[in-house]
């Protein structure tokens, strides 16, 4: 198939690239046109100077941008995709955004001939780089059916789970039980240390029990070693807690333990860690 992939960055960079291997005729577009062009140079693909220009043609397209202001910018705004939509076209944005504007995009297309869903990912750089990443999709299922065989390139699991906004829903989900278990796995570091036992050794203990954790067997050891200097970053985990807790107040609920991690990441930003991997929350704990 034809299709567009709007937005470069540390994910999205591989997810279009991933695309473009399995045979489709992918073209580009980022806000930085360099990175457009280094992505063209090295998966073969097209790339273009606007996000409507992108689009032209395209049955799918796909977007994995940082931000609500970001996905309005690249739909609604100037040369937006949304301007130059195919009819029938199905629209699916990765980025981790908010249920309202994903409800609103999902309006817009329905009212002008073509379906948005949205989709975020879980499975970060090393999912977009194997093929491995959870989809969690919001919209319409029969739109899911056009766009599986573009989000099979880079995903291993692909979940409906509801009308516009779900999906960011469902995402949100995933991130409060990222930050929950990182604030409790340097809450348990901190006691060791203060114990003044080996942390390495209760470590290997840990992973021996039921308190084991994606987060323990990949980041406990560099966090012990205090690197943090990959993975996915403070700023964007911080932004991603906002939301969930935004989605939580819109449905008069509160998250109390959500709010703890939110001061907890909201410090780090503070202190200037913005980029550094969100295990980087044991500098609390130092």
């Amino acid at each position: 198939m034809k299709i567009a992939f709007i937005g470069l960055g540390k994910i999205g960079y591989l997810m279009a690239g991933r695309i473009q291997q399995a045979g489709h005729d992918v073209t580009v577009f980022n806000r930085n046109i360099r990175v457009a062009q280094e992505w063209s140079q090295e998966y073969g693909g097209q790339f273009t100077d606007s996000p409507a220009k992108a689009v032209t043609g395209c049955a799918v397209v796909a977007a994995c941008v940082s931000d609500d202001a970001a996905v309005r910018e690249v739909t609604l705004g100037r040369d937006g995709t949304f301007s130059n939509m195919q009819a029938n076209s199905v629209y699916i944005d990765h980025t981790t955004a908010s249920p309202n504007i994903a409800k609103e995009l999902g309006a817009y297309a329905n009212s002008h001939g073509f379906q948005y869903l949205d989709a975020p990912v879980s499975g970060g750089k090393p999912g977009a780089a194997k093929g491995t990443l959870t989809v969690m999709v919001g919209g319409n299922e029969t739109a899911l059916a056009t766009a599986t065989p573009v989000l099979e390139t880079y995903s291993k699991s692909i979940h409906f789970v509801g009308e516009s906004g779900a999906g960011q829903v469902a995402k949100s989900a995933n991130q409060i039980c990222i930050a929950g278990i990182m604030q409790s796995l340097v809450e348990a570091f901190a006691l060791i240390e203060h114990a003044k036992l080996d942390p390495q050794k209760i470590l290997n203990v840990l992973l021996g029990g039921s308190g084991r954790s994606w987060q323990m067997e990949n980041r406990g050891k560099d966090m012990l070693l205090e690197k943090y200097d990959f993975g996915f970053s403070v700023d964007m985990l911080a932004k991603d807690i906002g939301l969930a807790l935004e989605s939580a107040k819109s449905l008069n609920l509160e998250l109390p333990g959500t709010e703890v991690v939110n001061k907890s990441y909201q410090e780090l930003v503070k202190r200037g860690f913005s980029n550094e991997d969100i295990s980087a929350i044991m500098r609390l704990f130092k």
